[in-house]
């Protein structure tokens, strides 16, 4: 991407701050049902599957960083 868009600045710093941006914007956590598995004869035990996004806290950083800059100029 940056050798198509050569004058783009580029913020790539979202990954070292992630985790304290946590702390504001928390990321969004589902439980997701998986269903009953057989375990052994006459035993069940029911799967659960955590699924996490952190879409929302990306987007609000990335707005925050947007209007930073723009506030710089």
């Amino acid at each position: 991407l940056k050798e198509f868009a050569i004058d783009a600045r580029f913020e790539d710093d979202y990954l070292k701050v992630r985790d304290t941006l946590s702390n504001v914007w928390e990321v969004e956590e589902l439980n997701d049902s998986k269903g009953m598995k057989r375990q052994s004869f006459g035993s069940y035990s029911r799967q659960i599957a955590t699924i996490t996004s952190n879409l929302l806290q990306f987007t609000k950083y990335s707005r925050l960083n947007w209007h930073l800059e723009k506030s710089r100029k």
